[in-house]
């Protein structure tokens, strides 16, 4: 009940000296708005009576030095020094050129010198100047195109003051002179300088481009944001003025009005303040309009509600904290109880935590299999059996690697595929076979297990890693005996039969050079029914006394060939080497119950330890069957040759007979 009240008692405070400051918050931003509109107004009125007043003073002096004798008698000298004394009197006044046209529209006379010998007949403020009714009076024109500057095709901000030059001339049948148009006097005034002169004085946010210019038919003259705007009319609009103007109810406002203030807003930009007085100077009548955002208005006072939000914020967290303590002074009594009982069954279950750590610790370490842990698709952790089935120095050449980088090529979309399906699935995957690279280069069938897995809280996969290499082997050797076996019924003869037994040898050993030798106790001679060799060709049959080759047909025992036993044995006398040294060289009898028919020989010239005692086990093993079908094949084949030789015979013995009953019918005949 007491939290409840302590917490109604927070809101109230809270909530009503909210609502009070938004209410003088809506309060001033309205009087300070009204208060800076009529300030605005007063600028902007200010801003029209300086450029009216400028332009008054520069077009007196512009039609003072259009009635200097030199000007109207086109005495050039005396008209390029006064023109230079006038420019030299306003240059600083923001006039950028005085010029003096004759009658024809052409420039005789220029403070610009590439201006001299322009024409400008053809332009309004000249056709202007020539009509007689305008003698004694002024002319402003629009805004001048920057034709010299190719580079930016956008309109000056200038204008020109025109006053034409008339000169008295007697007539004959008349008392009085008449006036004669004999050119102009210009003077180019540039309008933004004349603005950043009467800099406007609202706050010390205004900067030139809130200032805009409009003329009386609504032509835009001068605008400091957007200058590509000027000279666009708003009675011709295009697509391009929708993008930003979605009504210019504004400009008809201020086109149909003397003065005063509006408010507007433009697509995607804030709420804009408007304060314009009307201008009227000879031929032109401007609006001068002063822009500003209303954002610049009333920033202060969203910065001072912000700043009493700040210190409200502080008075209620004050508040709050004392109510915090109170409230807490009350529980922490059963705060202190209830943590005891957290604290005592979180130590139990991080006991427990800590006892299956271990556990799965131990399990891992003393795991017959490797295991191996992949986070973020590198190696995190490997056991001991990992280390040494990959054959590497310790765990630390490995942590930080990728696993697909010890899988074998072919099977490396397999394992990545099968390792992103755990991680998605978060499920077992169920065991598939692959080859991985060990650290020596050799190759090693393995069995893998992958289980969804968290490493230091991040989603990982244990791998679980089972030597099959030696499972493979047997299988294969099974494989390769029972082809063997199989092979003297496939084979016609004994050559195709020898070669069938060394392309199956060849799927478990290296068999690139490989012979059998078979002995021929009547002549004492080895035969060669089949050779393949990278450097030696087929031998004839020979008897290749104290050979390698004849020391295993005598000792009937399989021999490994090492460079330290050869060394023993050429001591012994028991071997001289034949053919071409290599480096690896295993031979095995090839014995049946009876007798012993020949010997097997592999040999490798370039790699010094590829034959082991595993090899030398397994042809031994064989040895018997080989000799077995060989001794069969032989049979076969002499039976062969027997029963040709019977046909034979028997095909002579038929002629012999036929003969006889031949001869003897014929000696019955005579």
């Amino acid at each position: 009940m007491k939290t409840k009240q302590i917490i109604f008692a927070i809101t109230v405070i809270f909530i009503v000296p909210l609502i009070i400051l938004i209410n003088l918050h809506k309060l001033n931003k309205k009087e300070v708005v009204q208060r800076f509109q009529v300030t605005q107004q007063l600028e902007s009125l200010r801003l029209a009576k300086n450029i009216e007043s400028y332009l008054i003073k520069r077009t007196q002096e512009v039609n003072s030095l259009a009635s200097f004798p030199s000007v109207q008698n086109r005495d050039m000298k005396e008209m390029s020094l006064e023109v230079q004394k006038y420019w030299d009197f306003v240059k600083n006044n923001y006039v950028k050129t005085v010029s003096v046209y004759d009658e024809k529209g052409t420039i005789i006379c220029s403070t610009t010198q590439d201006s001299i010998g322009r024409n400008y007949a053809e332009l309004d403020f000249f056709q202007w100047a020539t009509k007689k009714e305008n003698s004694d009076k002024q002319f402003v024109s629009s805004l001048i195109q920057k034709t010299h500057d190719k580079t930016n095709p956008l309109p000056c901000f200038r204008i020109l003051i025109v006053v034409p030059i008339y000169q008295k001339v007697a007539e004959v049948n008349k008392s009085e002179p008449s006036d004669k148009f004999v050119g102009i006097v210009t003077a180019t005034i540039d309008i933004e300088e004349i603005i950043s002169a009467f800099r406007l004085n609202i706050g010390i946010y205004i900067k030139n481009e809130y200032a805009y210019i409009l003329d009386s038919n609504g032509t835009l003259i001068y605008h400091g944001r957007n200058p590509e705007m000027v000279l666009r009319n708003f009675h011709a609009q295009n697509k391009t003025c929708t993008h930003c103007h979605g009504s210019f109810e504004n400009v008809k406002t201020i086109l149909s009005t003397e003065e005063g203030t509006i408010e507007y807003d433009l697509k995607g930009i804030p709420k804009k303040f408007a304060s314009y007085s009307s201008m009227e100077f000879n031929n032109i009548s401007w609006k001068i309009i002063i822009c500003l955002d209303y954002k610049d208005v009333i920033w202060f006072i969203k910065k001072d509600l912000f700043l009493t939000l700040i210190v409200l914020g502080i008075i209620i967290l004050s508040l709050i904290g004392g109510f915090s303590l109170l409230y807490r002074s009350n529980r922490l009594k059963v705060r202190a109880t209830e943590e005891a009982r957290q604290w005592k069954k979180m130590r139990k279950l991080e006991d427990k935590i800590r006892e299956s750590e271990e556990l799965y610790r131990t399990m891992v370490k003393d795991s017959p299999y490797a295991i191996i842990i992949v986070c973020e698709e590198k190696i995190a952790f490997v056991n001991p059996v990992g280390v040494e089935l990959l054959s590497v120095p310790n765990f630390k050449h490995l942590i930080g690697k990728s696993l697909l980088e010890i899988v074998h090529f072919d099977d490396y979309y397999k394992v990545k595929i099968r390792l992103a399906e755990v991680l998605k699935s978060r499920e077992t995957a169920h065991s598939f076979e692959v080859r991985i690279i060990r650290n020596d280069g050799s190759i090693l069938e393995v069995e893998v297990t992958a289980v969804a897995t968290t490493y230091h809280n991040i989603g990982a996969v244990q791998v679980i890693i089972r030597d099959i290499s030696e499972r493979k082997r047997t299988e294969l050797e099974r494989q390769v005996t029972n082809e063997i076996s199989h092979s003297i019924a496939t084979s016609n003869g004994l050559e195709e039969l020898l070669k069938l037994i060394h392309e199956s040898l060849g799927k478990v050993v290296n068999a690139e050079n490989c012979f059998v030798a078979l002995y021929d106790p009547s002549t004492k001679h080895y035969s060669f029914p089949f050779f393949i060799d990278e450097f030696d060709l087929p031998p004839t049959p020979q008897a290749m006394l104290k050979s390698c080759t004849d020391y295993v047909f005598r000792t009937e025992k399989p021999l490994l060939l090492t460079q330290e036993l050869i060394d023993q044995l050429e001591k012994q006398n028991e071997v001289e080497l034949v053919g071409t040294p290599s480096l690896s060289w295993i031979g095995v009898p090839l014995q049946t119950q009876n007798r012993t028919l020949g010997v097997l020989v592999l040999q490798h010239y370039r790699n010094e330890n590829i034959y082991s005692e595993r090899e030398v086990q397994f042809l031994f093993s064989i040895g018997g069957k080989i000799a077995l079908v060989i001794e069969r094949k032989q049979i076969e084949e002499q039976l062969v040759k027997l029963n040709r030789i019977y046909s034979i015979l028997s095909q002579i013995n038929e002629i012999i007979v036929r003969i006889h009953n031949s001869c003897e019918l014929r000696v019955e005949n005579k």
